[in-house]
């Protein structure tokens, strides 16, 4: 009895706390919740066959259902990887799904492997004294550990390139208990060792994957929290951030700002709808006009910014004749929308974004808006009396 409760304590307190933490887990998608919870299932049925075939291993002379329950743990073993690999898997998607499909060639070669005591011992197989044998390729009864390996290590160079130090930390935690798992089973250490080293690799990957949701969801609000709903571009907050992020790094930046011209009109004899098109008709054309190192913004309602970084007012006449096939682009609407234009005004800052930059370019372009419309004014410092 003590040695039962030697062999199994160590992985039966890893699948407990797997689960305790699922249940207390409140923010975690149902559907991956539902895979670890499926993981701990299998461990635990795991842990269930690992003790019928210790079991089996104490008898005198070998039968065949020492075989059975070799066979039936490795291919829980590596039922329980392939769930974990789906866990980090989009497979609403058909390319993760054809991924998916295809790391099932091995674990489904595994099964063979598995099963091959029955008819080859060029795996593995048992004397008639009930001594276990290592066959010609018996390092193949290796795959599941070996895959959990690898899976690890692609997760931490993924995560090491997006610079997420949080994972990281969890990630060579992770990847120490599958090493050290792998040693315990390469090197012939009691088998409850390796399982007891791979339920907590496989409580620190919750943990990891956790972490890595937590990050994603964060990154996600924080990104809503920045663009705006209809157009997709940055907002006012948007605007304040990439200007606080970027104080100490602009110099040299341009100031564009503008607005649709009789906007009110198109709402009035149009409807809302097809104020709403026209917005984001201009937040697409903006964004494919200008730089991908620029920012187009809209400040709210039908007006529109674009900050362009290292512009001086040398590139004054190139930015004007943007707004020029801005307008043109509006001019050939390929729907039923209303044509119409903008009316922008630009002013240039050698400084980074002050607060006389945005002054000077709604100047300019109201000047434009009180007289031609449709185009752009760049900003003129007034000359002093002579």
């Amino acid at each position: 009895m003590m040695e039962f409760v030697t062999n199994n304590f160590a992985p039966f307190v890893g699948v407990v706390l797997l689960i305790t933490i699922l249940f207390e887990d409140e923010q975690l998608a149902k559907e991956k919740k539902r895979s670890f919870l499926v993981t701990a299932f299998l461990f635990a049925l795991e842990l269930v066959i690992r003790n019928a075939e210790y079991y089996a291993a104490d008898g005198d002379t070998y039968t065949t259902w020492r075989a059975v329950w070799s066979a039936l743990l490795y291919i829980s073993r590596t039922a329980v990887l392939y769930v974990i690999i789906g866990t980090e898997m989009n497979l609403n998607q058909k390319k993760s799904r054809t991924v998916f499909a295809v790391v099932a060639i091995p674990l489904i070669l595994m099964v063979f492997i598995a099963f091959s005591v029955f008819f080859t011992d060029t795996v593995y197989s048992f004397s008639k004294d009930n001594h276990f044998h290592t066959g010609p390729l018996g390092f193949l009864r290796y795959v599941p550990l070996i895959l959990y390996f690898v899976f690890t290590v692609f997760l931490i160079i993924r995560d090491t390139r997006r610079l997420h130090t949080k994972i990281i930390v969890l990630g060579y935690e992770c990847l120490f208990l599958v090493v050290t798992a792998m040693g315990f089973e390469f090197f012939g250490y009691p088998a409850f060792m390796c399982e007891a080293a791979m339920i907590l690799g496989i409580v620190f990957f919750f943990m990891y994957f956790q972490t890595n949701e937590l990050l994603r969801e964060n990154t996600t609000l924080a990104a809503a929290a920045y663009m705006d709903g209809l157009t997709d571009v940055y907002n006012r907050a948007g605007y304040e951030a990439l200007v606080e992020s970027n104080r100490t790094k602009w110099t040299n930046v341009g100031f564009l700002i503008m607005d649709i011209d009789h906007f009110k009109d198109v709402n009035d004899n149009y409807g809302h709808d097809a104020g709403d098109r026209i917005l984001k008709r201009v937040a697409e054309i903006l964004t494919s006009t200008f730089r991908s190192s620029d920012h187009v913004i809209r400040f709210g309602g039908d007006e529109f910014v674009v900050l362009l970084p290292g512009v001086t007012e040398e590139n004054g006449e190139a930015i004007r004749k943007k707004i020029d096939s801005v307008n043109i682009l509006l001019d050939n609407l390929i729907d039923d929308l209303p044509k119409t234009s903008v009316s922008a005004g630009v002013a240039f800052s050698r400084e980074g974004v002050t607060k006389e930059l945005y002054t000077n370019a709604d100047k300019a372009m109201y000047e434009i808006k009180s007289t031609t419309r449709r185009g752009c004014r760049i900003f003129a410092e007034p000359q002093p009396d002579k």
